[in-house]
């Protein structure tokens, strides 16, 4: 699917509950960039608005996992408007997360129907106090 260039995302639609999982090789230390606010950053394209939450969450290992939900920002999206997403790393330690050990640093689930497409994933330094960017729990 199109979000940014020809056939750069992923459209992913959930019916029941499932995640979507971008795993590491190996554990990647995201302490310094959390340390420069940096922020977890995705581009997403709604096709259909959820009707529960939707979280997006880093994994660290068995039982060390935190994230937070985008639902409220996906529904102030019309189907078939794009937005970037920011999630700043400071969010994601508040919530468990060891980010001197990440394995899984983008992990998306929903538990009811709900589509988008993905494309972009990344972290970025300096973007955690960015406008529109998601307030930690």
């Amino acid at each position: 699917m199109q979000v940014n260039t020809q056939q750069d995302a992923r459209e992913v639609t959930w019916l029941a509950p499932a995640q979507l999982i971008a795993r590491s090789t190996s554990r990647r230390n995201l302490g310094a960039l959390a340390r420069t606010d940096g922020a977890l950053q995705f581009d997403v394209q709604l096709v259909q608005r959820p009707t529960s939450a939707v979280k997006v969450t880093m994994q660290c290992g068995t039982g060390c996992e935190g994230g937070v939900d985008i639902a409220p920002v996906l529904a102030r999206m019309s189907p078939g408007q794009k937005q970037t997403v920011t999630v700043p790393l400071a969010c994601f330690a508040r919530q468990g997360v060891d980010l001197g050990a990440v394995e899984a640093p983008w992990v998306v689930s929903a538990d009811r129907p709900f589509a988008a497409a993905f494309t972009q994933v990344r972290v970025s330094v300096d973007a955690a106090k960015a406008a529109g960017a998601v307030r930690c729990p």
